[in-house]
């Protein structure tokens, strides 16, 4: 018996080929096809890609098919692995590459992807003897009952959810090989990933994860990034951190869809479209299935995360089939936000987990917030939490099966789904689409069950019900402008009666027109819009000044907390930039009245006149108020469990100080009604915090050096490195805290750079006003003698907050400021946010900001940081110049020639990623100097050239023009060139060069007499 084959080879088509070309079989008596059972044959490592393979046993004898005995071969695909039958491969036939054949394949079948560019990398092959005694099976004669064939089991798919927390186990140790491991152990063939980095920071060595992962575990990916920064240095990759998908299974179409997120970058963010929810649609053998991962807002407030599953349910309603959703949802099973996503989807755990299921923390599980999300026509049979340290979540899998689904079906969902998606956004709709949405449902309802199982009609139901808010609409308007009081009788539009016009005039514009024509009193509205637009000159109490809308909004409810009922934020174009006010005045005399009401209040503010319309003025959106004991009970459900408190942040502080405050006002009654669980949840809570809070008076933690070597790594500019020993020349003094002040000088100053207001010879370390401001210019902050008073005044400064008294005599603001009702009450530096600056994240970001990097800073020895310091010297001393000028050459040249003289250690400080100062300050100063050589050569090249004239010479040669012309232009640096034009009538050219610049001119030569 012989085995003989031929294979099909990219760019070759079938081989082995005779020279004519034509026959393709191997000669079956060539000796060198025989191969023993168990063996396998393959391309071993050559280039050219072996596609497929067919194979027959022939009789040496008869050259047929020899008879008794069968071989069976299975080939190995790049990519799928070993067509075996398992859960993980499948074997690729020729005709229908994505077809599964899990068993072995026979004589002359022909295995692998012909035509397809997926590489045979090996072939296994067995030879058997056929059973004895194996009846034939009879022919199916016409009219014979056809015996039932059972129909194929769909095969079982392991879907996993890992928050990979950017490859930092439990350890906090970076290892993404141990990430690897995991996914690859625990058999997964489609994987949802969560905090994953792209080149994003030293966190996770600058690594593509994505990529390094889909190369380790031989896996399809797709990357939905969240963030796509700039790199730290100019040619590197941009920076992203996001999502990712990994696949068995080819990835045939992609998109990173949009999401309401509130950004981590921005300091005053708000909630807006951003990318990271990316979906996948994957081949799985010839069945499609949409998946998706995602990770909502991490916040107390469960505003944001309402909002993504509102985009993520609209996104799904865009298209039929079946769909898994995983990630991290940031929430209980329980809460409110995500019962819509439980409507449309399956929880795989509740189906198919036995536990509670816990995924974090890892040290301490105990909240179940990863999951695994499935849609109608999958069948979950099993769900597992995987017990690893390689992440602080543990990952689930979860074991699926996806059901067949016909086209027909298929096509009929997808065409109700295009009705749907083709339906206006629920905001924009109106009473115009009724027809067009009552179409759409009675679409969906013509559908069967299996048809509407593909479908997810939430924005249809969504759509319904705004038709249906809409409906009695027309009545609600002529209701909202007949509850306005007589126009004329309304001497000053407040902020209640500013939101009532606003109210109605959006109920008014969300009328389709022919509801419209229904309001007949819209004649009272205009006249209330007509006074509001009608432009005067105020004179407004402005409390401070916000860029953002939200932040502006935020200080307005915090000024109207205080019984300032009329205040408001006011836009300024001109500026980008918003007014918050107290409230407006007619008189000047009558503002001031306002700002001495401010200052009692304890906050400061200035009177400025300016001229806008009523119009104009914005309010936050006015709430009806819950009564105190549900507010507090919403408050402390919104708050994370103690034990998941790691550092403060300054939204969950207000939220516990404002819950205090409200229990403390209830009445004993009242109390008695409160779940005692969640007064306990507070005070730990409140003990939480108390514990984590920074104590403005202790006793140093960090050394001089460390504070210095820290303000090197942060780009500071010489004089604030220099005063760091006052700073801490204080403490013994004080017993206030040297690092917390020296942070909050690096705030205040931008490391003594002095970019704001304040200037560098006022020796004003800390933004310390006078005592009678009028604004926030350069005039409205205080000078000190020297740079000594200027820290003491600092440290007197905040010796009012924590009852300090001061040293020597205070500076005039001190005695303004002691008098606040607050005075010697602020221990901790995380309280300083309201007061110190309006700001309640102020105190919070001198912790997280500054003071935590001061303790991570390693500190250079004293002879390390003379010579650093030398250099930061030299440096800044360039910086300091109004103008750099060529006298300055040298100085910038010994600047760059003592830096490149630092060892590698000093020039990564000076050059760290948090601190671009040093390096473009020495550039731009050599930049400078290059363009004023630049200049001065053009121009002495231009002054040289007018110096060239016509020569009259005893002996009229090229050398004897070129000293003449040297003589003339009187200057060695200048080369000169002579060229000759025509001798005969005297004519020459002069060519001068100076570095770059260079000027030519034509002149006359004639020999003396």
């Amino acid at each position: 018996m012989l085995l003989v084959y031929r294979a099909h080879v990219q760019t070759k088509g079938d081989l082995p080929k005779e020279k004519d070309g034509n026959h393709t079989w191997k000669d079956p008596k060539d000796g060198s096809l025989w191969l023993k059972a168990d063996k396998y044959l393959g391309t071993k490592g050559q280039a050219k890609r072996l596609e497929g393979i067919q194979m027959r046993l022939i009789n040496t004898h008869t050259n047929d098919d020899y008879k008794g005995y069968k071989i069976e071969y299975q080939v190995h695909m790049q990519k799928y692995g070993w067509g075996v039958d398992n859960k993980n491969h499948a074997l690729k036939l020729a005709g229908d590459p994505q077809a599964n054949v899990g068993v072995w394949k026979s004589n002359g079948d022909f295995a692998g992807t012909k035509g397809e560019s997926r590489r045979v990398e090996a072939i296994n092959i067995r030879i058997l003897k056929e059973k004895e005694g194996t009846k034939p099976v009879p022919p199916v004669e016409p009219g014979d009952p056809v015996p039932p064939v059972a129909p194929e089991e769909p095969e079982t798919i392991r879907i996993m959810n890992y928050n990979i927390r950017t490859g930092i186990g439990i350890d906090n140790k970076y290892d993404l090989k141990r990430t690897a491991q995991v996914i690859r152990e625990s058999g997964a063939d489609i994987v949802g990933l969560t905090e994953v980095d792209v080149n994003f920071s030293d966190r996770s060595n600058f690594d593509d994860q994505v990529a390094i992962l889909s190369e380790e575990l031989d896996m399809y990916s797709f990357y939905g990034h969240i963030y796509d920064l700039d790199p730290l240095e100019e040619g590197k990759p941009r920076r992203k951190y996001g999502m990712a998908i990994l696949s068995k299974y080819p990835i045939i179409a992609t998109t990173n869809h949009e999401i309401t997120r509130l950004s981590t970058q921005d300091k005053d963010p708000t909630p807006a479209p951003m990318p990271g929810f990316p979906e996948a649609k994957i081949d799985v053998n010839g069945k499609m299935l949409y998946f998706y991962v995602t990770h909502l807002d991490y916040r107390g407030d469960p505003m944001v995360r309402e909002m993504q599953v509102d985009d993520t349910l609209n996104i799904y309603s865009k298209i039929a089939g079946p769909k898994i959703l995983v990630g991290d949802l940031n929430a209980l099973p329980g809460a409110p936000e995500l019962a819509p996503l439980f409507e449309y989807l399956n929880d795989s755990w509740v189906l198919a987990g036995e536990g509670e299921g816990y995924t974090f923390p890892v040290d301490k599980p105990s909240k179940r917030i990863d999951y695994i999300l499935t849609s109608p026509k999958i069948e979950v049979v099993n769900a597992e939490v995987i017990d690893t340290d390689a992440s602080d979540h543990f990952p689930v899998i979860a074991d699926i099966k996806l059901q067949e689904i016909k086209e027909e079906d298929l096509a009929s969902a997808q065409s109700v789904v295009d009705l749907i998606a083709g339906l206006p956004k629920i905001e924009d709709i109106t009473l115009e689409h009724k027809e067009e949405v009552d179409r759409a449902r009675k679409k969906y309802n013509n559908l069967t069950d299996d048809q509407k199982a593909l479908i997810i009609d939430y924005k249809l139901k969504r759509a319904e019900e705004k038709i249906e808010e809409l409906k009695g609409d027309a009545q609600n308007v002529i209701d909202l402008i007949d509850e306005l009081p007589d126009p004329t009788e309304v001497e000053k539009i407040d902020a209640r009666l500013n939101k009532a016009i606003t109210d109605a005039r959006k109920a008014y514009d969300a009328l389709s027109d022919k509801a419209k024509e229904l309001v007949t009193n819209i004649g009272k509205l205009e006249e209330f819009e007509e006074m509001m637009r009608e432009v005067k000159h105020w004179y407004c109490v402005r409390y401070t000044i916000n860029g953002a809308k939200s932040a502006a909004l935020n200080n307005v409810q915090k000024l109207i907390d205080k019984g300032f009922e009329n205040a408001f934020a006011l836009y300024d174009s001109s500026k980008d930039w918003h007014w918050v006010v107290t409230d407006k005045f007619a008189t000047k005399e009558e503002a001031d009245g306002g700002l001495a009401e401010l200052e009692l209040a304890g906050f400061g503010g200035v009177v400025a006149g300016k001229e806008f319309a009523a119009i104009d003025e914005l309010r936050p959106v006015i709430v009806e108020p819950k009564p105190p004991e549900e507010e507090f009970v919403d408050i402390v459900n919104s708050l994370p469990d103690p034990e998941n408190i790691t550092e403060i942040i300054a939204e969950e502080k207000l939220k516990v100080e404002n819950a205090r405050k409200l229990y403390d006002g209830l009445s004993d009654e009242l109390k008695a009604t409160i779940p005692t669980e969640l007064v306990e949840k507070l005070e730990a809570v409140e003990a939480r915090i108390q514990e984590l809070k920074t104590p403005l008076q202790s006793e140093n933690k960090a050394t001089l050096l460390q504070a210095q070597t820290w303000a090197i790594k942060r780009g500071a500019h010489q004089r604030f490195i220099d005063i760091a020993p006052i700073y801490w020349e204080f403490n013994e003094a004080t017993g206030i805290c040297s690092e917390i002040l020296y942070g909050q000088s690096a705030k205040e100053t931008n490391f003594g750079k002095y970019t704001g207001a304040v200037k560098p010879h006022m020796n004003n370390w800390a933004g310390i006003k006078i005592a009678d401001p009028t604004g926030d210019k350069t005039e409205d902050h205080e000078t000190f003698e020297t740079p000594w008073d200027g820290v003491r005044g600092h440290f007197n400064h905040v010796g009012i907050y924590c009852g300090v008294e001061p040293i020597g005599e205070p500076h005039p603001r001190w005695y303004r400021t002691s008098q606040a009702e607050w005075a010697g009450t602020i221990k901790y530096t995380e309280d300083l946010g309201g007061l110190w600056a309006p700001n309640p994240d102020y105190g919070i970001s001198i912790v997280r900001d500054y003071l935590k990097d001061i303790y991570n800073t390693e500190a250079l020895d004293e002879d390390e940081f003379e010579i650093a310091k030398a250099v930061v010297d030299k440096i800044c001393a360039l910086a300091d110049k109004a103008e750099i000028t060529l006298d300055d050459k040298v100085e910038v040249e010994e600047a760059r020639a003592a830096f490149e003289a630092l060892d590698k250690k000093l020039q990564d400080l000076l050059l760290a990623p948090v601190n671009k100062y040093y390096e473009n300050t020495l550039k731009e100063a050599e930049a400078k100097i290059e363009e004023l050589e630049k200049a001065a050569d053009d121009q002495a090249i231009k002054d040289a050239i007018a110096k060239v004239v016509d020569l009259e010479l005893e002996e009229v040669t090229e050398e004897n023009i070129k000293l003449v012309v040297e003589e003339l232009i009187e200057n060695e640096n200048i080369a000169v060139t002579i060229e000759v034009l025509d001798a005969d009538k005297g004519t020459y050219r002069v060519d001068l060069r100076k570095g770059e610049a260079t000027a030519s001119k034509e002149i006359m030569v004639t020999k003396k007499e």
